[in-house]
């Protein structure tokens, strides 16, 4: 980022500061939630200011023609919030790799008598790797199977980067040149500035249309493909029901990679969904950073209560982990959120370091930790559904299941 760019958004920030709204985290039943979030390593994000020129840059993003899309629910104010206090390194406090939850709330727009406007946000950033949208994912799946007390199903589709939507855009583009003269005005006009927005079009025609129209998901690169594989994966191994849908497309000023919902399995076709997932790497760029920030988001919303104002005694109280869970290879990373969540059930604390996963900051962390056992998960023991529990004294070390493993963990408290 260059120092002027730098300047630039320093100096917005600092205007106006009689127009900020207050970005502050509230806190009420979200108990079950938020304790959740922390488990699986998100702090509450600190108080950040949501300022004139993050409103401009929200205006300037947002696609007028998306107000039919589950994305159109999506305060885009905080997305340049969040990049702009990164900028300022104001989590530069964090050894790990930035992951934030907080209660964010619709856009104003949206904000409409009995919607469901109580959301909490779950945020990674910095990292490009696919545990980021599994973490998400399985984090967010956890919190509303708790909240609503039924099944959920989770909705898939990759946009891809910056190469793979040049390439479904010329595809789109060629494809609806065929019927161009079946299509309105209107949309004629759309297609030349953005053919995605044809695909998501309400127009009856274009309804029809979309149904042989190309797919966002057989135009990914080389990369994005393979992102959205390590993503379904995951998917495979933590056993959580989805299905993909080409249909899930959205601005690609603001969103880039995987996009995903959550829903009710037996909620109706048109009900809004439960949580929205994607990548937010394009909006760095709007801000004044050289390149893209990979950060990753879900907004899940939950069931209509009182709000309260949050306090520091409400939040979720932390036992001492006895234990850091260090994962070698990728298999071991598949199979690293599944056994967090055993262990999460048998309400074990636990450390560890899912998205900067190199084996050497791992043991350094864990040496920072001070805990008195490493529960250690290679290739091996992924697929024999085993870990090796070591002793930090005296590496004595011994290979227990999975199944045994909350008991045996116990015993050694």
């Amino acid at each position: 980022m260059t120092k002027i760019a730098l300047r630039k958004i320093r100096q917005a920030s600092q205007k106006d500061k009689s127009s900020q709204q207050k970005f502050t985290p509230r806190y009420d039943s979200m108990e079950k939630a938020a304790k959740i979030a922390e488990y699986y390593g998100f702090s509450l994000l600190p108080k950040i200011q949501v300022t004139r020129h993050d409103m401009h840059v929200a205006r300037e993003l947002r696609c007028p023609q998306e107000q039919h899309s589950p994305f159109s629910k999506i305060n885009t104010d905080e997305l340049s919030a969040i990049l702009r206090a990164y900028a300022d390194r104001k989590f530069s406090g964090y050894q790990q790799t930035p992951m934030f939850y907080y209660e964010s709330h619709l856009p104003r727009e949206n904000e409409q008598s009995g919607a469901a406007t109580r959301q909490i946000t779950l945020d990674i950033i910095g990292s490009s790797k696919s545990i980021s949208e599994a973490a998400l994912i399985h984090t967010a799946y956890t919190i509303l199977c708790e909240e609503y007390k039924e099944d959920m199903v989770v909705e898939l589709n990759s946009l891809g980067d910056r190469d793979s939507a040049a390439r479904f855009n010329r595809e789109l583009h060629n494809y609806y040149r065929k019927f161009l003269g079946e299509l309105p005005a209107t949309l004629q006009s759309t297609l030349k500035k953005d053919p995605t927005l044809v695909v998501t079009s309400d127009n009856p025609k274009a309804i029809e249309l979309a149904v042989n129209a190309p797919q966002s998901i057989s135009c990914l690169s080389e990369s994005s493909r393979t992102q959205f594989k390590e993503v379904l994966e995951f998917m495979e191994t933590l056993n959580i029901p989805y299905r993909i849908n080409p249909k899930l497309i959205a601005n690609r000023n603001i969103y880039s990679e995987t996009v995903f919902t959550i829903r009710r399995a037996n909620a109706p076709t048109d009900e809004d969904p439960c949580a929205i997932g994607f990548r937010y790497n394009p909006v760095s760029k709007k801000i004044g950073y050289k390149k893209e920030v990979p950060v990753a988001r879900v907004v899940i919303y939950l069931q209509k209560t009182k709000i309260g104002a949050l306090k520091k005694k409400d939040l979720p109280s932390k036992k001492r982990a006895l234990f850091y869970f260090v994962h070698i290879g990728f298999e071991a990373k598949l199979k690293s959120l599944y056994t967090l969540e055993i262990l999460r059930q048998a309400k074990m604390p636990v450390v560890y370091s899912l998205i900067r996963d190199t084996l050497t900051h791992q043991l350094m962390h864990a040496e920072q930790c001070c805990v008195p056992y490493i529960l250690l998960m290679g290739q091996k023991e992924s697929i024999e559904h085993t870990v090796l529990v070591r002793a930090t004294k005296n590496c004595s070390q011994e290979t227990v299941t999975l199944d045994e493993l909350p008991k045996h963990l116990k015993r050694l408290k």
